[in-house]
């Protein structure tokens, strides 16, 4: 957690900005979807190897491209936490209606035992539901 809160530590004291939509800052990555998260961080990795290519000192961080990694790795935990929140509220979604389909079905068979009684069980379980109130 210490390596997240560093990133966004430097990315607020650096005003971070990101290309979408003109220039948007840290927090407003929070609010895209999915797809323009992936494109915002096409767009960042193409800029890195644009800066690395052709260069003699490709190992040695500049400035500039110490801001693209930054960029880049924010972009990817931004995704990878909102595509895990996407995937667990579709498998809350799927829950749900696994659970709907089961009630519907136990209903049914609930029903299918009360209609297989005699009519006297009947008049009995109705009296003593009657009676509770």
């Amino acid at each position: 957690m210490a390596k997240e809160r560093n990133i966004f530590e430097l990315a607020a004291r650096c005003k971070l900005r990101f290309p979408i939509r003109g220039s948007v800052g840290t927090e407003d990555l929070w609010d895209l979807p999915l797809e323009d998260l992936n494109t915002v961080y096409q767009t960042v990795g193409k800029a890195l190897k644009g800066m690395e290519e052709g260069s003699l000192m490709a190992k040695a961080e500049t400035g500039e491209s110490a801001l693209a990694n930054l960029r880049a790795e924010i972009i990817k935990h931004v995704f990878m936490v909102k595509k895990e929140e996407a995937d667990a509220k579709t498998q809350a979604a799927v829950r749900r209606e696994q659970l709907r389909q089961l009630d519907d079905i136990l209903a049914r068979k609930q029903n299918a035992e009360l209609e297989g009684l005699s009519i006297e069980d009947l008049a009995k379980k109705r009296e003593e539901l009657a009676a509770l109130g």
